[in-house]
């Protein structure tokens, strides 16, 4: 049996403690604090293992003795997720939840209806929103089940009156119609209290992705928005950008827009405007993932032009996969300069940089040496010599990775001398230290 009162531990690294199980939830979103202590009842048990009444049974009874033994009892976090539950499973929980968690603002419902036939998952749903219809719920983390258009609309109830501020489906199968639904949801008044939404790994497409650009401006208080590997393509993409364009100018003019955290990974974003429009007023942004983005060397320049001219400060800057080139380096090694007393993860993976263009990136960190980078990937950036002196040129006292894999030309020992475990160079690690100690001995 697990712990259930460490309010330290985020929903994620529960989920992995309980089932060695990587959801796809941030690891930063914790609890809703509005209580000095956080309580929470969480189901245990290895992921994905079917519940029947007599394990509900014995799940919900351990819960009354923790309940029984909390001060206080209020409970801020019901989490039943990686473990599927049927009809006469929930048939159990129902009347533990109406006698103890109807209050409790938030619910993690991630993967619940795993190996369950269509219509039995949806009558769980079923079950669950209309036993929280009416309900306080502020966070709602639904990932990795089957919703569909039928399951998000069985769970419409959950939303009725609501003022949800967080709301997750990721990886849950949902579609363009799925997107008119949850247009609808937003609609009806939970746009305008949500602050964080992600629909990560979707098929919503390119036809969906228009419906995403007419319900982001009801989202004005949105501080985190997670759109990666949805599929939106050109068309799809400039639609979704031009929505949080929408968005941040429905801000009033003094207001600050609140959008920090920023995932459009697998959106086609190229030399459009219209994103860098938006980051222009973005300036308490933090997070920034543009991972194939189709960005080349002006669509670079305009993105980091526009974070710069916000003042913004980010902790995450990950440009992987684009096509920037060398040509980019000294645009990117002047923007890392405004941003070196925050910036602690880099990934600038297959941009084609070559020895100038790193060389140009990294000078603000040999002349800067106390910054706080813990993670830079510059995998599958043709680095050769010069460009390995330019990274041992600089100090990075806080770096716990270095990832320089698929760089065929470079020189190892000196990178390797200088950072010890924390650089990698690929699959032929182990192989190439065979060789040294092998060489080292005489064999």
């Amino acid at each position: 049996q697990q712990q259930n009162n460490a309010s330290s531990t985020s929903i994620n690294d529960r989920c992995v403690l309980r089932s060695s199980y990587q959801s796809l939830q941030p690891t930063h979103i914790t609890t809703y604090q509005t209580r000095k202590m956080t309580f929470t009842l969480i189901a245990g048990g290895d992921r994905n293992e079917l519940l029947d009444a007599a394990l509900a049974t014995e799940i919900t009874e351990r819960w009354r003795e923790e309940i029984e033994a909390a001060t206080p009892p209020s409970i801020d976090i019901l989490d039943i997720s990686c473990r599927s539950w049927g009809d006469d499973a929930i048939d159990v929980l129902v009347p533990f939840i109406q006698e103890h968690c109807l209050e409790t603002p938030v619910l993690v419902f991630n993967d619940i209806i795993a190996s369950r036939n269509t219509e039995e998952g949806l009558s769980v749903l079923t079950k669950l929103a209309a036993t929280f219809r009416g309900s306080d719920v502020r966070k709602l983390y639904l990932s990795d089940n089957a919703l569909g258009i039928r399951g998000l609309v069985n769970l419409m109830p959950m939303f009725e009156g609501s003022a949800m501020e967080a709301l997750y489906l990721n990886n849950c199968g949902l579609s363009k119609e799925s997107m008119d639904t949850l247009k609808t949801i937003l609609e009806a008044g939970v746009g305008a209290s949500l602050k964080e939404l992600a629909l990560n790994k979707n098929m919503i497409g390119r036809n969906g992705a228009a419906v995403v650009k007419a319900f982001l401006p009801l989202c004005q208080q949105l501080e985190y928005f997670s759109y990666a590997g949805c599929r939106p393509e050109g068309d799809g993409s400039r639609d979704v950008c031009d929505g949080i364009l929408s968005m941040v100018n429905g801000y009033d003019e003094d207001d600050q827009v609140k959008l920090q955290h920023l995932n459009l990974e697998d959106c086609t974003i190229g030399d459009d405007s219209s994103l860098a429009d938006a980051l222009k007023k973005c300036s308490q942004l933090t997070y920034l993932n543009l991972k194939d983005g189709g960005l080349e060397e002006a669509g670079m320049r305009q993105i980091i032009s526009a974070v710069e001219a916000s003042g913004a400060k980010l902790t995450h800057l990950l440009l992987d996969n684009n096509d920037v080139g060398s040509a980019s380096g000294e645009a990117l090694g002047n923007f890392l300069r405004t941003q070196l007393s925050t910036l602690r993860v880099l990934g600038l993976e297959g941009n084609e940089l070559a020895d100038e263009g790193v060389a140009e990136a990294l000078r603000p960190y040999q002349e800067t040496p106390d910054n706080p980078l813990k993670e830079l990937n510059l995998n599958l950036n043709e680095i050769e010599q010069d460009g390995a002196d330019a990274i041992l040129a600089c100090t990075f006292p806080n770096m716990t990775s270095l990832s320089l894999e698929d760089n065929e030309e470079i020189p190892r020992d000196a990178l390797r001398e200088k950072f010890g475990s924390k650089v990698t160079f690929g699959d032929d690690d182990d192989v190439d230290d065979l060789a040294d100690q092998l060489a080292s001995t005489g064999m």
